[in-house]
């Protein structure tokens, strides 16, 4: 099974991108990583029912800028013919997307609320990186040299950062309660972190704006990366 690049919402939860769901991420042990994920068939991507439920948006990057769950608009590339696709974890080709700095992808009008989960798997081009989000939006991912870090964009915006690891490729989860910031590497609980306030991005129930390979001021500021599902 493939995982996805996923948001979620939840009543406590888990690129694609977005998936959504009410029930609550508990710590995913290495070896369960791919029961959260996405059944593959011949004729693209399908969602398992794992994670099918409440799921609002799931890109796989397979070739395409589409979201497999139907209801949010193709991701919107910066740079028109802009978007570049490369191997999978798996090897497979032109399953993955590939951020080389010069390009950066929005996504539409994705529902959120205080209960959201973001998931991706990402590999960086380098551990010299300084920090940059690479997913910009209520809730999200940055890189920092050779580290990893969930955040929520709030009132009180508050991050977590993960531990140093290598530029192989990796699985995120960031979670939100409304009162706390978890994350996750891997399928291991990294640490959470006390955080309320209203969203900056979007309000509640409304269609927020996500930023992948954006950098968190301006727009301006690219990740150098590779993201799947």
């Amino acid at each position: 099974m493939k995982k996805q690049f996923s948001i979620i919402t939840a009543t406590i939860t888990t690129v694609a991108f977005f998936s959504c769901t009410r029930e609550k991420i508990e710590t995913q042990p290495s070896n369960n990583l791919e029961e959260i994920g996405t059944a593959k068939g011949g004729g693209g991507g399908s969602i398992s029912n794992n994670l099918g439920k409440n799921l609002e948006g799931m890109f796989l990057f397979d070739g395409n800028l589409n979201d497999a769950t139907g209801k949010l608009k193709p991701a919107e590339a910066s740079t028109v013919g802009g978007d570049i696709y490369t191997e999978d974890r798996k090897g497979n080709p032109n399953s993955a997307i590939r951020f080389a700095g010069r390009y950066g992808l929005k996504i539409y009008d994705v529902i959120t609320s205080t209960n959201v989960s973001v998931a991706a798997w990402v590999k960086y081009d380098s551990s010299n990186a300084a920090l940059t989000a690479f997913l910009y939006g209520q809730l999200g991912f940055m890189q920092q040299k050779d580290t990893y870090w969930g955040y929520v964009n709030t009132t009180t915006t508050t991050g977590v950062q993960g531990p140093a690891v290598d530029d192989h490729w990796h699985h995120l989860v960031a979670t939100y309660d409304g009162f706390f910031i978890r994350f996750y590497i891997d399928g291991q609980f990294v640490a959470d972190y006390p955080n309320q306030g209203t969203f900056l991005q979007g309000t509640q129930g409304d269609g927020a704006t996500f930023f992948v390979a954006y950098g968190i001021a301006n727009g301006l500021d690219w990740w150098h990366g590779s993201m799947d599902d």
